[in-house]
């Protein structure tokens, strides 16, 4: 594994781990307030953005071109941030009682979608 991708890998297990440990504290010792409901919302798509960076170093490294990361250095943030997004829109509509299988597959279809654009895009 190149030495950024080590990088980025400790980097997206350090900001999981954090964050982590600040959704176990917020879950086990405040009360569900309307304040904490954003928090515990934001921190959860932090954590599993840190948390979707190894599997996403892996496989691009596994299976995108090679010099990937000269041309597209942030493409493991932003990979992570999409799963972190997708996390907490599909959390916050689960909240609100909106959520079906049906929005979870536009939103799904939808960072799909722009994953593809971006990934089409940085060829160039």
């Amino acid at each position: 594994m190149d030495v950024s991708l080590r990088w980025w890998t400790l980097v997206g297990l350090l900001v999981a781990g954090l964050t982590g440990t600040l959704l176990w504290l917020i879950v086990s010792h405040t009360k569900p307030t309307q304040l904490m409901q954003p928090v515990f919302l934001s921190l959860l798509g932090i954590s599993l953005a840190g948390l979707a960076i190894p599997p996403a170093a892996y496989l691009n490294r596994r299976f995108a071109r090679t010099g990937w990361l000269k041309r597209d250095p942030y493409r493991l943030l932003r990979q992570g941030a999409e799963v972190g997004l997708f996390v907490t829109v599909c959390g916050w509509l689960q909240k609100e009682d909106f959520l079906t299988w049906t929005l979870v597959a536009i939103i799904a279809s939808v960072l799909v979608l722009m994953e593809a654009f971006f990934l089409t895009r940085s060829d160039r």
